[in-house]
Order: C-alpha cells, then structure tokens, then sequence
C-alpha cells in the first residue's frame, strides 16, 4: 500500500514538473530552483521505496542546489557552475556506487555460503541474434536433490563445453538462489576504474574551485 501512494505520488510531481516547465522555461532561474526541488522531493520518495536511483537524483539534486547558491553569491560564473554540477556529480555518483558494489559483494558472500561444484549439462543457443551466442545451463546436487540454473554469462567464442565444471556459491536457505563469485581481478579492475574517475574528478574540481 506504502509503495503505491509513493509510486502515485511521484507520478503526480512529475506532472506537475512538466506544467512548471511549460509555465516557466523562459525564466530559467526559477525553473532550475522549482525543478530541483521537486526532483529533490522525488529523490526522497524513491529512497523511501528503497529504490537506489532516489540516492542518485539526491546526489545531483543536492548537487545542483549547492551550486545554484555557489553562483548566486558570485562564486562561480555559468561555465564553472555547469562544470562543477557535472564533475561533482560525477564524484558522489561513484563513491556511491563504489561503495554500494563492496556492499553487494559482501552481502551475497554472507547470503550463499554454500559452496558447491556445478556441472555445465547443456547450451542454449540464443535465437535472438543471428551470432551464435550461448548460454551454459549448469548443474548440481545438494543433499540428493538435483538443481538447474542458467550460468550468468553468455560465450559468443570460446564457449565452454559440456561437463565443464564451475564453483558456485548457493544460499544455503534457497538452493535456487545461486551466486557466481566474480574472479578477483574482474573486482579489482571494477573499483579501480571507480578510483581512477574519483581521483580524476577530484582534480579537475581542484582547478574548477581555484
């Protein structure tokens, strides 16, 4: 019921988003300001309805009304204000995601704790695409009871063949719900482009602030 009143609510703020666009697009500071603030309001709904795309729209939201007093108080000129909504953005949005990606790993390693060896026992060839591309359909076995799962990536080449076996991780609770731990160096090369485009935004909002 919570989430239907918030979901009809959202609805109606971005009704009303798009009559204050048509009534004020030629006075384009109160529209940043009316916008940013419904958006703000919506930003905090969604999160309420533990959607993550809310704390993304917090993040510019926020972002945006800093800098709107940043440029009100002569701080900044239009260029450095549109630069910095971008940069700074950029900045929260992957600290956040970042930090959201370590918290997924750890979650789903706490959750399936059961490790298993699974067995590739059959491929599907997906008839979507004229490329062959195909998915493994991998099977295994807890306690005597046989289980089936699709493997979680698709081979265009060099598809794996039938009786190859994986390592995967099973929710103990739920011997459908299956985790394939992504190999070490996948991780790594993740957040170390998070920490790269960080480092990178930090300098360039560095020279954006001096």
């Amino acid at each position: 019921m919570k989430k239907k009143i918030i979901d009809n609510t959202i609805f109606v703020l971005g009704v009303i988003a798009a009559i204050f666009f048509l009534l004020f697009n030629s006075k384009i500071g109160v529209l940043i300001v009316g916008l940013d603030i419904i958006f703000l309001i919506i930003s905090i709904l969604l999160i309420i309805n533990k959607n993550n795309l809310g704390i993304a729209l917090a993040i510019i939201s926020g972002t945006v009304g800093i800098t709107l007093y940043l440029h009100h108080i002569k701080y900044f000129t239009v260029a450095e204000s549109i630069s910095f909504i971008l940069i700074f953005s950029l900045l929260l949005l992957t600290v956040f995601s970042t930090i959201k990606y370590i918290k997924d790993l750890k979650d789903n390693e706490r959750t399936h704790e059961m490790l298993v060896v699974a067995e590739i026992i059959d491929l599907i060839k997906n008839p979507n695409i004229i490329k062959e591309y195909y998915i493994p359909v991998l099977g295994y076995e807890i306690n005597g009871e046989k289980f089936e799962v699709n493997f979680n990536a698709g081979f265009s080449k060099n598809v794996p063949e039938i009786g190859t076996t994986y390592n995967i991780y099973v929710n103990p609770n739920d011997h459908f719900d299956v985790y394939f731990k992504p190999p070490a160096i996948n991780i790594a090369k993740n957040i170390g482009v998070n920490v790269f485009l960080a480092i990178v935004s930090i300098i360039i909002l560095f020279q954006i602030i001096h």
